[in-house]
């Protein structure tokens, strides 16, 4: 699939501009994380209402680490510790509810920070959501990208053969084309969510038996 998120007049894929999105966080420090994760938190409870057209990117750098955002580790490897918040149990108990308190000893714990990809999987699986959208994410697991994949696929269906015809290889479960074949030279107009030629071709869908737009190698009408 091909998301464009640039001007031109060829369309190829799916236009940015149409989704819903939260975008990459640029961190200042570590301790963005927690902000950073209810924004994710809040984006991911209004797409499953919202069902469709929605991107987040669960990614940050600057201040921060790309592997400790996604993980909340104190190093990239798979085996290393949580980095400490500094904050403690029972004195800070209402801070960061959503960090897991670690060493404890009876009622004094370490707040500890936790990655965007952890508890973002751990969101959906709790509160059973059903939609997720896009996702752009560093480091990610297989048990998410099964999960992610698992949550989207019921959301789309192959085209109607009608669709298919035209250009269309993605559309949603009611049939409304979503993007085109850009490699047979289709390009998707979203004022009516169909496909056209892309400059330089032309559509013969009457005789064509491959889906596939023409050159314009001979002057004719309609030929850009």
């Amino acid at each position: 699939m091909i998301i464009q998120n640039f001007p031109g007049l060829s369309i190829h894929g799916l236009m940015y501009s149409t989704f819903t999105a939260l975008p990459h966080k640029f961190y200042s420090t570590n301790w963005d994380q927690y902000d950073r994760w209810m924004a994710v938190k809040s984006f991911l409870a209004a797409s499953n209402t919202a069902g469709e057209s929605r991107i987040s990117f669960w990614t940050g750098h600057g201040g921060s680490f790309p592997y400790f955002v996604a993980s909340g580790k104190s190093s990239p490897g798979n085996s290393a510790p949580r980095l400490a918040t500094g904050l403690t149990t029972p004195g800070f108990s209402s801070s960061y509810p959503d960090f897991p308190r670690v060493a404890c000893l009876f009622t004094l714990c370490t707040i500890a920070f936790e990655g965007i990809n952890i508890l973002a999987y751990n969101y959906i699986n709790n509160n059973n959501l059903r939609y997720l959208g896009i996702v752009f994410t560093d480091f990610v697991g297989d048990v998410v990208i099964q999960r992610a994949v698992g949550m989207n696929v019921g959301k789309f269906t192959p085209c109607p053969s009608a669709q298919l015809s035209q250009g269309c290889t993605y559309c949603t479960s009611t049939g409304q084309c979503l993007g085109c074949n850009s490699t047979n030279h289709y390009i998707f107009v979203t004022a009516n969510s169909s496909c056209a030629a892309a400059p330089g071709f032309y559509l013969d869908w009457p005789n064509s038996t491959a889906n596939v737009a023409v050159n314009c190698s001979i002057a004719m009408i309609g030929c850009l």
